[in-house]
């Protein structure tokens, strides 16, 4: 990201540089034409990271989702002492999912300029759902040596 924007301040410094410096327009112009062109390509790149990002959350949300019948049928086949406090947990994890959903559908609606200050905190209840996710299914005796 620094990259992208000292690349951008360098082709801004120098068409105004140029601009200043009495340069005939057609070399402005052709200074002017390079800096839409890299900061074009920075959009495009900022876009394709953000893509990137998107397509990989939702591909775990998908895995999740994946499992969820399984989960729910050891959660109702569990000991009736345990099977109330397992329900809690995994409202819980419901309702961590559902906001997570709703916070990469707001990423994806938001305006591209402002994605990566979004990223981090989907980033976290990203993190965060997979490990209590893994943890629960841990705790279901679903640790993947089944």
């Amino acid at each position: 990201m620094r990259r992208n924007l000292l690349a951008i301040l360098t082709l801004f410094a120098a068409f105004t540089f140029g601009a200043c410096n009495g340069t005939p327009d057609n070399e402005v112009n052709q200074v002017e034409e390079n800096a839409n062109e890299a900061l074009g390509t920075v959009e495009e790149n900022l876009e394709a990271g953000r893509e990137e990002f998107v397509n990989t959350v939702e591909e775990g949300l998908a895995s999740i989702d994946a499992e969820m019948e399984e989960i729910e049928q050891e959660i109702q086949s569990a000991p009736e002492e345990e099977r109330a406090e397992l329900e809690e947990r995994w409202a819980q994890l419901q309702d961590e999912k559902q906001s997570l959903e709703s916070s990469l559908e707001e990423l994806q609606n938001s305006a591209g300029e402002n994605w990566q200050e979004v990223q981090a905190d989907i980033q976290e209840q990203w993190n965060n759902l997979q490990s209590e996710f893994e943890q629960f299914k841990s705790d279901l005796g679903m640790d993947g040596s089944n």
